[in-house]
C-alpha cells in the first residue's frame, strides 16, 4: 500500500483498474547455492562480536571462521582422553580459498553446486534442505592434544596442533602445497519464512534456526606431515584423508 493517499482511493483506483482490490503479496525468492555460499564466506565470530571478528574470536587467525570436524582413525567423537582425536577443517564454503586468493596467494579453483530446498511447515517457518558439493576445498588435518585449553586467538590449539596431513592457509600462503578435496554438505534445518541463509556453523549450534540433521563427507590427496608417518611403515610423500561419515578422519598413505 502506498503511503499519503486515503483509503477510499486507493480502493476506488483498483475497481476503476479492473484490478483486485487484494493482491497477493509477490513470493519470497528461494535461495540458491550462490546465496548458501556467500552466508558462510561473510564468517561469523566465535563470540558476541559480527565479522569481521575480532583476532580472539577466530579459531585461525585472521582466517574467517568456518566449521571443521573432530574423530578418530576407528570412526567415534572425540570423548575421552585416551583417544587420539583428530580435526579436519575442509574449506566447503571457499572461505580459505577467497582468503588466500585476496592475500596473493595462488587460486584454488574451488567451485560449488547443490541445491536449496524449502517446505512450509506452518506458523511462518520453512523446512530447509541443502545439499552443497565442493570442488577442490582445501583440506588439513591436526591431532589435537588431550588437554588443550585455548580454541581462538594466535595460540589457538586448531592453529598450533601438529599437522597431520595437507597445509593451513598461513603455509599456503608461504608456499606449501595445498592438500585439494571434494566435499558433500547435508544439512536440514527449520527458519523462519523468507529469512536468509544462515551460517551453517551457527545452525549447529543451535544459534540461528532449528538444527535437525546433518551429513559430511569428504576426501582429499595432498602431503603427508611427518607426524603422520609413525606406524606407516615409511614417510610417502602423499596421503588420502576421508572424512566422515561416522566420526571417522581416516588418513591413508599412497
Amino acid at each position: 500500500m502506498q503511503t499519503g493517499r486515503p483509503l477510499a482511493a486507493l480502493a476506488a483506483g483498483a475497481f476503476a483498474l479492473g484490478l483486485p482490490l487484494l493482491a497477493s503479496p509477490p513470493a519470497a525468492r528461494a535461495a540458491t547455492i550462490q546465496d548458501l555460499v556467500a552466508a558462510q564466506q561473510a564468517g561469523f565470530c566465535s563470540g558476541d562480536a559480527e565479522p569481521p571478528c575480532p583476532t580472539d574470536q577466530l579459531f585461525i587467525p585472521p582466517v574467517p571462521n568456518y566449521t571443521g570436524w573432530s574423530g578418530t582413525p576407528i570412526g567415534k567423537f572425540c570423548r575421552s582422553e585416551p583417544d587420539r582425536c583428530r580435526f579436519a577443517l575442509v574449506d566447503y564454503a571457499g572461505v580459505a580459498a577467497a582468503y588466500i586468493k585476496a592475500h596473493g596467494g595462488p587460486d584454488l579453483h574451488t567451485t560449488f553446486k547443490g541445491v536449496v530446498r524449502e517446505q512450509p511447515v506452518g506458523h511462518g517457518k520453512v523446512e530447509v534442505s541443502l545439499r552443497l558439493e565442493t570442488h577442490n576445498a582445501l583440506t588439513f588435518v591436526s591431532e589435537l592434544p588431550p588437554d588443550a585449553k585455548v580454541f581462538t586467538g594466535p595460540h589457538s590449539v586448531f592453529a598450533t596442533a601438529p599437522l597431520l596431513f595437507g597445509s593451513r592457509v598461513s603455509d599456503v600462503l608461504h608456499g606449501e602445497p595445498p592438500a585439494l578435496g571434494d566435499s558433500v554438505f547435508r544439512m536440514r534445518f527449520v527458519q523462519d519464512a523468507g529469512a536468509p541463509p544462515p551460517n551453517l556453523a551457527l545452525v549447529l549450534q543451535g544459534r540461528e534456526a532449528q538444527f535437525e540433521f546433518t551429513q559430511f563427507h569428504a576426501t582429499a590427496t595432498g602431503k603427508l606431515r611427518a607426524a603422520a608417518g609413525k606406524g606407516l611403515g615409511g614417510k610417502p610423500e602423499r596421503a588420502k584423508v576421508t572424512v566422515g561419515p561416522g566420526d571417522t578422519i581416516a588418513v591413508k598413505p599412497l
